[in-house]
C-alpha cells in the first residue's frame, strides 16, 4: 500500500477539525480511509486535490476557520435604513481600535445623545447616576477620547428594535 498518512492530517493540511473530516467521511464528500484512520499517499492527494478545487466547499459557513466574511446580527430588524446604519456603525467600531466594551459604551453614548437622554458634550453632572455611571465606565477605557467620538456624526434615533444588541452581536464576531 506504500506511505500511509493518517486521517487526522487532512484536517492539518485543509485547516479543518477533525470532527469536520469525520462529518465528510459520514456524508460521503470523501471516502473512508484505506485501513483504520490511514489514507494512503495516492487517496490522501487526491482526496485534498478534489476538496481544494470543490467550489465552497472550505468557505461554506459550517468551516468557520476559513470564514473571512463578516456576519451581522440584526435581531429582528427589519428596516433597511436601520440595517445599514448598523452597517456603517459595525464598519467605524472595525477601525477605532476598541475593545467589544468600549464600542458598545462608545454606541450607548450616542444612543443616549440621540435621544436627548444626555447633553451633547457629555461631560458629566454629578448629580445624575446615570452620567456618574458613564463617567466611571469611560474613565476605565483606555481609547477614552475615541470612545466619546466614535459615533458623534450619527443621530439614532429610538426605533422599536435592539440596536445595541444587534451591534454587541454583530462586533463579538468581528473582534
Amino acid at each position: 500500500m506504500g506511505i500511509l498518512i493518517q486521517k487526522s492530517a487532512m484536517g492539518e493540511q485543509l485547516g479543518v477539525s477533525l470532527a469536520t473530516v469525520n462529518n465528510w467521511i459520514k456524508t460521503a464528500v470523501i471516502p473512508p480511509p484505506d485501513m483504520a484512520d490511514y489514507y494512503s499517499k495516492t487517496s490522501f492527494d487526491y482526496i485534498i486535490s478534489t476538496l481544494k478545487n470543490t467550489p465552497g466547499r472550505l468557505n461554506a459557513r459550517a468551516n468557520r476557520s476559513l470564514q473571512y466574511k463578516k456576519e451581522l446580527c440584526y435581531l429582528g430588524m427589519t428596516d433597511k435604513k436601520r440595517k445599514k446604519l448598523l452597517a456603517i456603525l459595525v464598519d467605524d467600531f472595525e477601525k477605532s481600535g476598541l475593545t467589544v466594551d468600549e464600542g458598545v459604551l462608545a454606541l450607548a453614548i450616542a444612543l443616549l445623545r440621540s435621544n436627548n437622554l444626555i447633553t451633547k458634550n457629555r461631560r458629566g453632572n454629578s448629580r445624575s447616576r446615570l452620567d456618574t455611571f458613564l463617567s466611571g465606565w469611560i474613565a476605565q477605557s483606555t481609547g477614552q477620547e475615541t470612545v466619546r467620538q466614535l459615533f458623534v456624526q450619527y443621530e439614532i434615533p429610538n426605533c422599536d428594535d435592539d440596536i445595541l444588541g444587534a451591534f454587541y452581536q454583530s462586533i463579538q464576531s468581528v473582534s
